[in-house]
């Protein structure tokens, strides 16, 4: 694994991304190299990750011209995802399925299954955004085969998340509960704290399909506990899922309740959170 993906992967943003610029400052650095691509992609991932994302596109696009310049398809169309990434984090949904549409047939044609599977599931959580639903299970199930083909477990864990959700929308109660199942056996052997919480939120809006909005505060408190000790931030892409979901928990229990709910999740030991978690799924 690249070692700015185990700082993306463990929610160390600010090191991660303090260690790369520093890298890419060095006289010996400034050579026109696919390692320099390499490295300028991912503090482009990391600065996004922090919300700079100004920062993010000037890596990204220069990832992208060394790219060119020197031959690699694949690299440059990475960056050009990530910049769809971007596009996406500021609400331009339509920008973002363009360039992640530009960017996956090269994935497609070269054999790169470890981006595709990345591709593809960014353009089902585009097309479950734009509220087209069929198009986003398409697009997931893909993302899945062809992670699971290629032993990219991120990737994996992630896209079965986002077709959980997809599915919890489209009624199907009882296949979420077990893609989130499976998505959170993964992240636990490879702790990965931003996407336990992630899959915390996940299973929160589960208990809320399911009449059990007390359940559904305790986990959104733990998942929030969890991401206030990584630093990691709830990107603008999640938002309206996880608004609309705690939304109808404080509905449903009235704020005081919820606020006593989420308080207890705050404090709840992480391995306790996860056993809620499953409780809440094997009831779905």
């Amino acid at each position: 694994m690249t070692v700015w993906r185990f700082w993306e992967f463990q929610g160390h943003f600010a090191e991660g991304g303090r260690t790369l610029e520093a890298l890419l400052a060095e006289p010996s650095a400034a050579k026109p190299s696919l390692e320099r691509a390499r490295v300028l992609n991912g503090a482009g991932v990391l600065a996004a990750e922090r919300g700079e994302l100004e920062a993010a596109r000037s890596f990204f696009e220069e990832s992208r011209r060394l790219a060119e310049q020197l031959g690699d398809e694949n690299r440059a169309a990475s960056a050009l995802m990530n910049l769809g990434n971007l596009a996406l984090f500021q609400g331009d949904i339509e920008r973002a399925r363009s360039l992640y549409e530009e960017s996956t047939p090269v994935f497609r044609r070269t054999g790169d299954q470890g981006r595709l599977a990345v591709a593809l599931e960014d353009l089902g959580l585009v097309a479950h955004l734009q509220g087209d639903l069929e198009g986003a299970e398409a697009s997931l199930r893909e993302s899945i085969e062809t992670a699971r083909t290629s032993s990219n477990i991120h990737s994996f864990s992630s896209a079965t998340r986002e077709l959980a959700r997809v599915r919890l929308v489209q009624g199907a109660n009882a296949e979420a509960a077990q893609l989130l199942a499976e998505s959170l056996a993964l992240v636990r052997v490879a702790e990965e704290p931003p996407a336990l919480a992630d899959c915390l939120e996940s299973f929160a809006g589960l208990a809320v399909a399911g009449g059990a909005a007390g359940e559904a505060a305790v986990l959104f408190g733990a998942a929030q506990a969890l991401r206030d000790s990584v630093a990691s931030r709830r990107q603008p892409d999640q938002r309206p899922w996880y608004d609309h979901h705690l939304g109808q928990a404080q509905a449903a229990l009235g704020e005081e309740q919820f606020e006593t709910h989420f308080g207890r999740g705050r404090a709840l030991p992480v391995e306790d959170a996860i056993e809620l978690a499953l409780s809440v799924s094997a009831t779905a």
